[in-house]
């Protein structure tokens, strides 16, 4: 039957060529139209969006919009041809298929606005970046995710304009889920144990961190694994979920560092030259660049076994290991000179033997009688 109309069609234009000639004519003439207006179009819709988005700011509609610039561009050449195929004379079944056509290059073209946007990095750093703060990695992963909602809806949209059932399509996209998910349930801890690191950002790459699992400086982080450099220049990567159950311990996120020292004095070390110890360290780390003022503690701590101890508790300003170091050794080097010019003498572990009085020491002699 639909061959007979379309016979019924050729006759009708091979009879009247005439009739053929000029639709054709006026079919491109409107597509024409459509072509040299396309740049006009494009520039009153900057221009409208611009005068009805006064109160936004002005980036963000300049970036939608040359998101959008190409694909309006050729929209208007799809609806310039829509139009011109309008103006012909085909048959209901071929008409139909053309409006089906029309539609959906509409809706892919609408969507690729969208998916060109994402692809814009100016407008993903300034939304998600600055305005909600947002790390890198994250907005990353954010993107990934939209473009892929992004074409997973056209496609379902275009699909259904066909006439086609996408229920089933949803259902067995549910069904692979649930599969894909049991299947590879680690994977899955580690992309979510990364998300939760990303979100929270316990650390940061280059940040020096220790966990029971690694110690050492974060050199890559991703939704599956984090890489760290150990102090002995060795690679270790340690899947996100081992370390999302794991206490961290961000070193350099410290605000000041700890120095605390132990010094042991010996036992025939006067109670004057003790306090006199304890005074001019006390007024030494006062006196350094490198110590933190906040906080100092200089006290006669205990009497040990061997020693008297002093406590020495105070924080550095530096939080770099190399420097702390430094601190600690000039400050192990001024302890030393202090005990030196007071005249006191570090102690070391030892024990005192007294014996007494008369007491014979040596090899027993042996008892002849007894042999």
């Amino acid at each position: 039957m639909e061959w007979d109309n379309i016979k019924l069609l050729l006759d009708q234009y091979l009879t009247h060529p005439d009739i053929w000639w000029l639709e054709t004519l006026y079919a491109l003439l409107i597509f024409l139209v459509f072509v040299l207006l396309r740049n006009t179009v494009v520039s009153l819709i900057y221009f409208m969006v611009h005068r009805l988005a006064q109160k936004s700011p002005v980036m963000i509609v300049d970036r939608i919009i040359r998101a959008y610039e190409k694909p309006i561009k050729n929209l208007v050449l799809v609806i310039g041809a829509y139009v011109a195929l309008d103006y012909l004379t085909f048959t209901a079944t071929l008409d139909e298929f053309i409006l089906k056509l029309f539609r959906s290059l509409v809706i892919v073209f609408l969507f690729s606005g969208l998916y060109r946007c994402l692809n814009d990095e100016v407008l993903m750093r300034d939304r998600l970046q600055d305005h909600m703060g947002m790390d890198q990695l994250l907005t990353g992963f954010l993107t990934k995710i939209f473009k892929f909602i992004i074409i997973a809806l056209a496609f379902l949209v275009v699909v259904s304009e066909w006439g086609y059932d996408v229920n089933g399509f949803i259902a067995g996209l549910g069904l692979g889920g649930l599969a894909i998910a049991l299947a590879a349930q680690s994977a899955l801890a580690d992309l979510i144990g990364g998300a939760g690191i990303i979100m929270e950002k316990p650390y940061a790459i280059g940040d020096w961190v220790q966990t029971p699992s690694v110690d050492g400086i974060v050199e890559d982080i991703s939704f599956r694994r984090t890489t760290f450099r150990t102090l002995s220049q060795d690679l270790v990567t340690v899947p996100n979920a081992t370390i999302a159950t794991e206490a961290i311990k961000n070193l350099s996120r410290k605000e000041k560092r700890l120095l605390e020292l132990r010094i042991g004095v010996t036992y025939n070390t006067t109670a004057g030259q003790l306090e006199q110890c304890v005074r001019r360290i006390h007024a030494m780390l006062r006196e350094n660049q490198g110590i933190h003022q906040e906080q100092i503690v200089v006290n006669f701590e205990k009497f040990n076994d061997s020693s008297l101890d002093i406590l020495v508790w105070c924080y550095t300003k530096e939080k770099n290991l190399a420097a702390y170091s430094a601190v600690r050794e000039d400050v192990n080097y001024r302890i030393m000179a202090i005990l030196k010019e007071e005249g006191v003498s570090a102690a070391f572990p030892s024990h005192s033997i007294y014996m007494e009085h008369g007491a014979q020491i040596g090899r027993p002699e042996k008892n002849e009688e007894a042999l």
